[in-house]
């Protein structure tokens, strides 16, 4: 691989310091970090009690080390993580062809680096794919690498004609999920809540750049191509900008490495969707789980969706 072929890596943080030197020293350890660029966005600082926290992270950003460059980008204003990650990938993607993004508290394996920059240079051209990522919930002993529909967020990468699709508005990803009628398949069979994440994006109760993400390459039929060997941890359940619950999740890193081949013809791979439903099936359930989802078997979301927002006006009275 020529060193011309590397995409940058693009690193976003705030105030964890802890979690970001995890992170970078994860990165320094594979064996392309040498040969690649590092572009940081540093945010804003939202209140003075973060102000100390935030200068440390600047202080250790400014002497990373490691990688062929280091680019530092640090906002004046408080952006907060989804607009931070919208307009930092817009940006570096008017410059490159392609991105590897990071956030502050995902740890890779030594060959994180080389997975991501075979699979972005092997499926530059295959239209079907807009997304790379080195996270699987579901790891194959099988196989190496899958396809399953619409983008995910840890450890991923796109190109900038997989990035056009981005569609930053909830409501419009939303009508047009209602008008295929393909919400059971949005949310992996039922199995993953992830209109209940753009219903509660629409609603202003979260800020999520990741849902609005999968809904905008889900809508157009692209691809996430996974590795099926774990190569991302992620470690941060704290801080201001985590808001995850699902903390059953498989991030045990895997020690072997993943050979990425060409598929002129990709497609969403059945076998894992079945076992990465069944997965999530069984780390999600409990019984306030499980009533929501007989409630929505039996009432038209348009109608749970006014339900939704007639309980958000009351709280909010």
């Amino acid at each position: 691989m020529s060193i011309s072929t590397l995409a940058p890596i693009i690193l976003f943080c705030y105030n964890r310091l802890e979690y970001l030197i995890r992170t970078v020293e994860a990165l320094q350890k594979n064996e392309l970090a040498l040969e690649s660029e590092l572009i940081i966005y540093c945010d804003g600082i939202k209140n003075p009690a973060d102000a100390e926290k935030v200068n440390a992270v600047r202080e250790y950003i400014r002497n990373i080390t490691g990688f062929k460059q280091v680019e530092i980008h640090i906002s004046d204003e408080n952006r907060g993580l989804a607009k931070s990650i919208i307009s930092g990938v817009t940006e570096t993607l008017k410059r490159y062809d392609k991105v590897i993004v990071m956030e502050d508290d995902l740890v890779t394996t030594p060959c994180f680096l080389r997975f991501m920059n075979d699979a972005l240079n092997l499926y530059e051209s295959v239209e079907e794919v807009a997304c790379i990522t080195g996270y699987t919930p579901v790891t194959s002993a099988d196989k190496d690498f899958y396809f399953m529909k619409g983008a995910d967020c840890w450890g991923w990468a796109t190109w900038s004609r997989g990035w056009q699709y981005f569609n930053a508005d909830s409501y419009q990803l939303f009508e047009r999920l209602k008008e295929k009628k393909c919400f059971r398949e949005f949310d992996l069979n039922g199995a993953y809540p992830y209109t209940e994440m753009l219903i509660a994006q629409m609603n202003g109760k979260v800020n999520s750049w990741a849902i609005r993400w999968r809904a905008s390459t889900f809508l157009y039929d692209k691809l996430t191509l996974h590795s099926a060997k774990n190569l991302v941890e992620h470690i941060g359940y704290s801080g201001t900008h985590v808001r995850n619950r699902d903390r059953d999740i498989n991030y045990e890193l895997s020690q072997e490495v993943p050979v990425v081949t060409l598929i002129e013809q990709p497609q969403v791979d059945q076998e894992m969707l079945h076992l990465i439903s069944r997965f999530y099936r069984k780390t999600r359930w409990s019984w306030k789980n499980w009533i929501k989802g007989c409630i929505k078997a039996v009432i038209p979301l348009p109608l749970l969706l006014y339900f939704w927002k007639v309980r958000a006006n009351r709280r909010e009275q």
